[in-house]
């Protein structure tokens, strides 16, 4: 629908910003060509121990009153990280941008279970569906409940 619109958009360059942390997690990014960058980055500070990088930005804009968080759909290897940063900044509202699956590929980890009475666990994390709304324009809401235990 947008692809011409898409392909048009023209790289801008960040040589001058600073990616230190993105270069160093290579691994981590499901797209390595969408940079991260050090000073609008997200830094995970729960769970000691544990991964303290994400491919997350804040977003700040005027209107806004609370800021936006853009992450990279995360990889099998970071849905821990993904859940840690929802609940560390107590994100409200997820909306996932892509398809699961585009042109026969598989490009995006399903963050949580697909039906009601399905449970995903990823230590320390459960996520459970309550409800599942479905209408007659396939449209749908889920109301889902994630647990999660800290040691």
């Amino acid at each position: 629908m947008f692809t011409e619109e898409y392909a048009g958009i023209r790289p801008v360059s960040c040589a001058h910003m600073s990616k230190v942390e993105f270069d160093a997690h290579m691994p981590l990014h499901r797209y390595k060509d969408i940079i991260c960058l050090d000073k609008t980055k997200v830094n995970l500070t729960i769970l000691p121990g544990n991964q303290t990088y994400i491919h997350g930005s804040f977003i700040n804009s005027p209107g806004l009153k609370l800021p936006l968080i853009a992450m990279q759909s995360p990889l099998n290897e970071s849905i821990i990280e993904f859940w840690r940063c929802v609940i560390q900044e107590k994100v409200l509202c997820i909306v996932k941008l892509c398809q699961t699956v585009e042109n026969g590929n598989r490009n995006a980890f399903n963050i949580g279970p697909k039906k009601k009475g399905y449970n995903l666990t990823s230590n320390p994390f459960m996520l459970r569906i309550y409800l599942h709304l479905q209408s007659n324009v396939k449209k749908y809401r889920r109301i889902q409940q994630i647990h999660r235990h800290f040691r």
